[in-house]
């Protein structure tokens, strides 16, 4: 699976941006080789550099029935979820053979899933390189590129995938993103259901599209797609936050609280309620909020403080 583009959550609703990679921890199985694979784990971290160098020195090559091993045992890794063990396989392999093919790919592609764009994008070069017709390399590489900063070029490519039926939801996904990015609401509403009807259900796109329609103010709509989502992922921390944000700008300040907490506390969890209710000229709950925020967290105190200041100076210093 290729990993979201997905928007933040901030205080106020204002762009999208990019979803933060999963850390994972490896954890080899094959003891007739542990001593081996663990020695490697010391530069997994280089993968780059790693990959690169076709044997270590006085090591003997893989034999064809190690490598259907490895790749056996990183195969399995994948079907289990077990991507930095997956990964682990993988670079192993490319230690002595940096053209096999499925290990750039799936090297790539783990790398890129686990939010490592610069170690995933010469990866996904390369591969591209011995398989130019793959559509899910095109895409992986193009998400790579998007979440880079380069759109206007990643867009070309999303939109060629669409056009020739090759695209995977990410394709409709990313360009919903840049739509939004664009202020066009309508447009990215259809790609996010596009999206949606290759992926059904999926939280990530939920989450997207719930945000659109938060930015377009169409409230009970950006709510309903954030139920939706949080169904399917009930811990998913920007979806409570954005759910949260959602709540507060329908005035349900209370509910905007309780949906924020976890994954903020409460601090910040008022300071983001006080923020909205301020935007919404409803200057004395913000000063509440505000003051709540400050109260319960020394550490916070600084920046609910100043937002108290700029709500007392808008109401004219009554506080009302």
């Amino acid at each position: 699976m290729l990993p979201a583009i997905e928007h933040t959550c901030v205080s106020v609703p204002k762009r999208p941006g990019a979803a933060v990679g999963r850390a994972f921890t490896a954890m080899p199985r094959n003891g007739r080789r542990s001593l081996r694979l663990l020695g490697f784990l010391l530069c997994i971290v280089l993968v780059g550099a790693c990959s690169s160098n076709p044997q270590r020195p006085g090591e003997p090559a893989l034999s064809s029935t190690e490598l259907s091993e490895f790749l056996t045992l990183a195969r399995e890794a994948q079907v289990e979820g077990d991507s930095a063990r997956a990964l682990f396989y993988y670079q192993e392999i490319l230690t002595q053979r940096p053209r096999h093919a499925e290990a750039l790919s799936e090297s790539g592609l783990l790398l890129l899933q686990m939010g490592d764009l610069m170690q995933a994008r010469p990866l996904l070069q390369q591969a591209q390189a011995q398989r130019p017709n793959d559509a899910r390399l095109r895409e992986a590489l193009a998400v790579t590129d998007f979440r880079l900063g380069e759109h206007e070029q990643t867009r070309i490519v999303f939109e060629q995938l669409i056009a020739n039926r090759e695209a995977g939801w990410q394709s409709h996904n990313a360009l919903g993103v840049m739509a939004d990015l664009e202020g066009d609401y309508q447009a990215a509403r259809g790609h996010y259901q596009q999206a949606l009807a290759l992926r059904p259900n999926n939280p990530v796109v939920l989450n997207n599209l719930g945000y659109s329609r938060l930015m377009a103010r169409d409230f009970s709509a950006a709510e309903r797609h954030f139920r939706e989502g949080l169904r399917q992922s009930p811990n998913h921390s920007r979806m409570r936050i954005n759910w949260g944000l959602t709540l507060a700008w329908q005035g349900r300040y209370a509910d905007a609280m309780n949906a924020m907490q976890p994954p903020l506390d409460a601090s910040a969890a008022a300071n983001n309620v006080g923020y909205i209710a301020l935007l919404k000229n409803e200057r004395g709950i913000a000063m509440r909020y505000f003051e709540q925020a400050a109260a319960q967290s020394p550490r916070f105190y600084p920046r609910a403080e100043q937002n108290r200041l700029r709500a007392l100076n808008i109401s004219g210093g009554d506080g009302s």
